[in-house]
């Protein structure tokens, strides 16, 4: 176990924009505190996007709580950001929860199912192998050159 603790990373958390072109990437680490990741890039987003943004999460409902009551809620009342729960997550949650954060009953999404993430996820995973036992340095570096690649893709596609 001890020889294990030198890989503090346990994953990555992102953001992309609806073309799936992916904005922010950061390490994380093994903490009791996981709402700081969701938290940072939320207030990523309101730095650089205009007012009323859009967010899906998975736990968009009870995650707009966090939000309310966290050092960013001023901002995010200010530029009027809404969270949702991504479509198929949606399925999954209380029917009461559904009318209220589902993109479908939710004003502005239009045809979106916002599972992106869930996508670009699923085509790192080739990449998991390669980056398991990497130095931090190695795995920044593979994981960097596969989300450029990524981009580059997508960007094409558009």
């Amino acid at each position: 176990k001890r020889m294990w603790s030198i890989y503090r990373e346990t994953g990555i958390f992102l953001s992309a924009c609806r073309h799936s072109l992916i904005w922010w990437i950061c390490d994380m680490v093994s903490s009791g505190k996981l709402a700081k990741y969701p938290l940072m890039l939320v207030n990523q987003v309101l730095d650089v996007l205009q007012d009323r943004p859009g967010l899906g999460y998975d736990i968009g409902c009870s995650f707009t709580e966090t939000v309310a009551k966290s050092s960013i809620a001023e901002k995010a009342r200010g530029k009027g950001l809404r969270l949702v729960v991504p479509s198929f997550h949606g399925y999954a949650h209380k029917r009461i929860c559904q009318l209220s954060y589902h993109p479908l009953f939710t004003g502005g999404f239009r045809i979106e199912d916002l599972e992106t993430v869930e996508r670009i996820f699923s085509s790192f995973n080739g990449l998991a192998n390669i980056t398991r036992y990497a130095s931090r340095y190695h795995r920044h570096q593979a994981i960097n050159l596969y989300a450029q690649q990524h981009d580059d893709d997508k960007y094409q596609e558009l």
